[in-house]
């Protein structure tokens, strides 16, 4: 049968839970990872051998999903449900291993949101590189939200708590992951959606 084409995230490229999720639903797809942590060189396994299919797992940055998708160079790529780039142009997978939550953290004397309107007028804090799912693109367009980029995870919940931005917008679990420093214990979040991941 065909090889079957994979994209799975570059080693601590990007997105810390969408390289989670390809070592989920790698997994799910009968795909093993020698090591999960660094989404070493995956290999296939029996699951996938049985069905006929030989795999290739290609490591590209995010940037390039669309394109290569487009372009037939990939054939499955993990991502979020609903994804205004991709979902009229792919499908998604029915079977949705890990839900993801993106939640707006900020300093116990900031206002907790209550809808998302209330982050119109704020600094939001971000990561470089991320698109939520679509909803950097929307917050990028919009005149009233002052984004500022942060490199990494680290670096935005020391940019948060030095108060150089209101909110800090990014998925819940990376986040909660870090907080151990001193001081870090005076941020809270909310959560603003949940989106399923997917293969598409």
């Amino acid at each position: 049968m065909d090889c079957l084409f994979v994209l799975l995230l570059k080693p601590g490229y990007r997105t810390y839970s969408l390289a989670f999720m390809a070592v989920c639903t790698a997994c799910l797809f009968g795909f093993a990872l020698a090591s999960p942590p660094a989404l070493a060189d995956p290999t296939p396994t029996r699951q996938t051998l049985q069905v006929g299919y030989t795999t290739k797992f290609v490591f590209l940055p995010l940037s390039r999903l669309l394109q290569h998708l487009r372009d037939g160079i990939i054939d499955l790529a993990p991502g979020l449900s609903g994804t205004p780039l991709v979902v009229y142009e792919t499908l998604e997978s029915w079977e949705s291993p890990v839900n993801l939550e993106l939640h707006a953290s900020h300093l116990n004397t900031t206002e907790t949101l209550k809808t998302f309107d209330q982050i119109k007028h704020k600094r939001v804090i971000v990561i470089s590189g991320y698109n939520y799912g679509g909803l950097m693109s929307w917050m990028e367009k919009q005149s009233d939200i002052a984004l500022t980029e942060a490199p990494n995870r680290r670096a935005a919940i020391d940019m948060l708590k030095r108060n150089r931005g209101d909110y800090l917008v990014d998925y819940h679990k990376p986040v909660q992951a870090l907080l151990s420093a001193p001081g870090d214990e005076n941020l809270h979040s909310t959560k603003l959606l949940s989106r399923k991941g997917v293969w598409g």
